[in-house]
């Protein structure tokens, strides 16, 4: 099965299920797309996902510390940070 076919079987999939999916299908894939963007910067910025949540590299010792131990440094996240700022955070972790 093509990608195309796929899209338009979970597409119907989907409308039988939940017969107003798509009043809501544009919401969803730009939720997905946002949860994809986000994984992709925090993952280039050494970050890093498992079924506990997000880990990041603590700014002192390098050493992985839970998200909210990261925000409670008072430190944005990848996704937040102003774009230079971003990349060095990027390259100081590669």
């Amino acid at each position: 099965m093509d990608a195309e076919t796929y899209i338009a079987s979970e597409n119907l999939r989907m409308l039988k299920t939940c017969p107003t999916w798509y009043e809501h299908k544009d919401k969803v894939e730009a939720a997905i797309a946002e949860h994809d963007r986000i994984y992709d910067i925090r993952m280039a910025a050494g970050w890093d996902l498992d079924e506990g949540g997000w880990y990041a590299p603590a700014p002192d010792t390098g050493e992985m510390i839970t998200e909210w131990d990261w925000i409670d440094y008072g430190l944005l996240p990848p996704e937040d940070m102003p774009s230079q700022t971003h990349q060095q955070h990027i390259e100081a972790h590669s």
